[in-house]
């Protein structure tokens, strides 16, 4: 427990807190952190009656805890400022309440469980379905200024609410990350600069994003929010026109020349995370968040257990199944499998387990798309070979010449 720590919300406490820390018998803490920043609370154990060691688990379930705990006492108290007690020390405990914000600002939300539509707590049922409301995870007023409107999608990187940002009235979308994330400060800080770097990408094809925050212990990011399909729901629906294919491929080309250009690799590019606007662009998302999960330094470690895998295992290229250091090719390895889905709308290498799959990454040959589809044009063929090359040295060079072979 180190109080000192810079990352670390218990910096907000006073030095005889601190103090009274250090030297009590405290063994494992979590803050308690509001919506606005404000430290409410602090849950605090001792040492195990067994006096083994905490676990990561139970960090976890600690954090977990914490951030229910918050919400909670955020959505029932009214905190109000109280006058300073005259001749009171400096420094006081930063537990004494403060201003809170107004009513809607920290009102628990509560959520359809069948259109996903969010309504502040309390609203009865579904405005839009009539379906049955039920606690959302997410205040309805995020922020101070995000108003969760709609579920629109959750995985394995966190939950996403379209959302309206009511300074400057405009719609989002919030992906708010697992609070396992944020517990790791050197990657935690790592994920704010990337995501930071990312949000200056400034291209047609690549998703804008708005601001990087943290509520309750946990990351979120406000992006720019589209209305259209993912490629994912275009593939699931018929198989697309080699035309459309490669004006596709040509997009994603496109947005990774300017992506790897910045020196920005996205590790997790998968038809899930492409949009394809009703108005006919195309927008790569989420760039720069798989890297949260990634140890980059020595004596680092990653925010999933060893040897997990984060993603999806079936566009991750073989260095990356194999825990190697990954470069700007292994985009290129899993644009080599949207393109194989697109034509043929079967995954190359999916199979029942992640196990299963990753044999399969690494041992196995697809099946030639002239034997999955006919008319496939050859440079269609031939690019899809290329970048499917286990070895990365042999894998076509860069999104560049991608662009070069549908030229």
């Amino acid at each position: 427990m180190n109080l000192e720590d810079a990352w670390s919300q218990l910096r907000r406490l006073s030095v005889e807190e601190r103090e009274w820390l250090r030297e009590g018998a405290v063994r494992l803490l979590a803050p308690l952190i509001a919506s606005d920043g404000s430290l409410v609370g602090m849950i605090a154990l001792g040492a195990k009656k067994s006096e083994a060691p905490f676990t990561k688990e139970d960090r976890l379930l600690l954090s977990a805890i914490a951030a229910s705990g918050a919400l909670t006492i955020e959505n029932r108290l009214m905190r109000t400022p109280q006058p300073q007690v005259e001749g009171e020390r400096a420094g006081a405990s930063t537990l004494a309440p403060v201003a809170a914000p107004s009513f809607s600002d920290t009102a628990a939300a509560a959520e359809c469980s069948g259109c996903r539509s969010v309504f502040p707590a309390g609203s009865g049922q579904c405005q839009v379905c009539g379906g049955k409301l039920t606690s959302a995870p997410v205040p309805y007023l995020l922020a101070q200024k995000f108003q969760m409107q709609k579920r629109v999608g959750s995985g394995g990187m966190g939950i996403v609410y379209r959302a309206t940002d009511t300074k400057l009235n405009r719609p989002v979308a919030l992906k708010i990350l697992p609070p396992e994330f944020a517990l790791h400060h050197k990657a935690r800080a790592r994920f704010i600069r990337e995501a930071r770097a990312a949000s200056a990408l400034d291209h047609p094809q690549i998703g804008t994003i708005y601001e990087i925050g943290e509520w309750n212990q946990q990351l979120f990011i406000a992006m720019a929010y589209y209305e259209g399909q993912t490629l994912n729901e275009r593939i699931e629906k018929a198989l697309l026109p080699f035309p459309e294919i490669e004006k596709i491929l040509s997009g994603l080309a496109s947005g990774l020349v300017f992506a790897h250009a910045a020196g920005i690799i996205h590790r997790d590019l998968k038809p899930a995370n492409v949009m394809l606007t009703y108005s006919g662009q195309l927008k790569i998302l989420d760039f720069g968040l798989a890297k949260l999960v990634w140890p980059e330094e020595e004596g680092e470690t990653a925010l999933t257990e060893a040897g997990a895998l984060v993603g999806t295992v079936a566009y991750m290229s073989p260095e990356q199944v194999k825990h190697l250091e990954v470069d700007s090719r292994t985009d290129l390895w899993s644009l080599g499998v949207i393109a194989y889905e697109m034509v043929t709308g079967t995954s190359p290498f999916h199979a029942g387990t992640k196990v299963a799959t990753i044999a399969r990454i690494l041992t196995e040959q697809p099946r030639p798309l002239g034997q999955m589809r006919e008319g496939v044009p050859p440079r269609l063929r031939l690019l899809v070979e290329q970048l499917l090359q286990k070895d990365r040295a042999a894998r076509i060079r860069s999104a560049g010449d991608v662009l070069k072979a549908l030229a």
